[in-house]
């Protein structure tokens, strides 16, 4: 009875090993290409930082930050202040009325 324990506890241990990376490629992040780069502005329109998120959290994310940017110019990069930039920028989200 051990023995077979064991065979199943190596058999459970090896499917585990393979399902999680193979789990990550078919569930995991989204491609490069479906992603976009926004400007966050923060709690004062006087802070804003770009993020890279994908083009399909865009509703979710306007649902708690109706205020942020996307066109941003080119040459913009992840991470950078971009509170000077929202002038030429185009509203993503729009303030439910």
């Amino acid at each position: 009875m051990t023995k077979r324990l064991r065979v199943i506890g190596l058999a459970l241990a090896g499917t585990m090993l393979l399902a999680v990376p193979v789990s990550h490629l078919l569930w995991g992040a989204p491609p490069v290409g479906n992603k976009q780069l926004i400007c966050h502005i923060g709690d004062t329109a006087a802070t804003g930082k770009v993020l890279e998120i994908s083009k399909h959290a865009i509703p979710a994310h306007c649902a708690h930050h109706p205020g942020d940017y996307t066109n941003l110019p080119a040459g913009t990069v992840k991470g950078a202040d971009c509170a000077a930039l929202v002038p030429p920028a185009i509203r993503v989200c729009a303030a439910a009325p």
